[in-house]
């Protein structure tokens, strides 16, 4: 294969790239420039590292150079981290290419959220990439330092004539699931005893038996640690049943920037008060790592006048509609049809 860079141009592409001389390569660069680049590239004849070294390493208003050492934090605020960015919002603008927002992303967690917060988030699958606090696997019983139980108290709720019903049957729920969680791990134990446990060994891989891991103290704590943890995911799967929506939760999340971008549209568009709060947590701190990417996100009217609609319209179907009789005399003939 013929060499693509003289020597020179070598040493200087050389800390921005895994390597030189292969077709299979990684960027070692900050996302806008990155984003910046391929958006470049997608519309150039020459390679990207070809590319990078002709239009972006010698453009004196990036100042690529300065980046070697801005890139030690993803949310750094340098001089020359600056100006990447404003050179990647240059760029968005020059060739008007939305989805240089996709080559770029960000992690972000969102704790103390409900279930139905966390399952607004994850229905966002394209572009996000979630990952929830198990219900299965976590035990839902700890209370928060006033003594009370993890759900979420709904603005509008807490302030109507229904408080008081809302806070008893969540309360009750979470009292139940925390009374029977003790009797549930002693029953689950009791059917399945560690004797009957076959654990993997974390070094081999290989499936071994309680009696012989309890031969060797590495094993037998190793043995009695995933028992343990069999019991208890055993007796959350039951009682989960009893956690209701709006149970407090974590999700841990990575995104591409027009995910991110859309999600918070689509948050700051939502007649959820958890939502909105939400689209503003995440746009403050997503504006620190990600700033150029999710810079036009907004409220979206299409969407608010959407969500509106179909819920007027359910609630015109819901006074509207006829009380189904209970008399099975009063239900409708069925008519067959001959279709030729």
């Amino acid at each position: 294969m013929t060499a693509e860079f003289t020597a020179e141009e070598q040493a200087r592409l050389a800390p921005f790239f895994t390597n030189l001389d292969r077709p299979t390569f990684g960027l070692k660069l900050p996302q806008e420039v990155a984003g910046a680049l391929f958006s470049r590239y997608s519309r150039s004849t020459k390679s990207l590292r070809r590319t990078f070294l002709d239009e972006f390493l010698g453009d004196p208003e990036l100042a690529i150079k300065d980046l070697l050492g801005a890139q030690t934090s993803a949310g750094g605020d340098g001089a020359a981290l600056k100006k990447a960015r404003a050179f990647y919002e240059r760029v968005l603008v020059g060739y008007g290419d939305d989805s240089v927002a996709q080559l770029g992303g960000a992690h972000l967690a969102c704790e103390n959220i409900s279930n139905v917060a966390a399952k607004l988030l994850e229905d966002a699958r394209i572009g996000i990439a979630p990952l929830e606090k198990s219900t299965r696997y976590v035990r839902f019983d700890q209370k928060d330092a006033a003594g009370h139980y993890l759900f979420y108290r709904e603005p509008k709720i807490m302030t109507s004539r229904h408080r008081d019903a809302y806070l008893q049957t969540m309360t009750l729920l979470f009292e139940t699931y925390s009374r029977q969680m003790q009797p549930m791990l002693d029953h689950v134990a009791k059917s399945l005893p560690i004797e009957q446990l076959e654990v993997r060994d974390p070094v081999s891989g290989k499936g071994v038996s309680y009696g012989e891991a309890a031969k060797d103290e590495r094993l037998r704590r190793w043995a009695e640690t995933a028992y343990r943890a069999t019991v208890r995911a055993h007796a959350c799967d039951v009682l989960r049943s009893y956690l209701p929506a709006a149970t407090l939760t974590n999700v841990g999340m990575f995104g591409v920037g027009q995910a991110f971008e859309y999600l918070i549209s689509k948050f700051l568009s939502h007649p959820l008060s958890e939502a909105q709060e939400l689209a503003a947590a995440m746009n403050g701190e997503l504006t620190q790592l990600i700033p150029s990417f999710i810079k036009r996100a907004q409220r979206n009217e299409y969407l608010a006048a959407t969500a509106a609609a179909a819920k007027a319209l359910a609630d015109h179907l819901e006074t509207t509609a006829a009380v189904p009789s209970t008399d099975p005399r009063a239900s409708p003939a069925v008519c067959a049809g001959e279709f030729g």
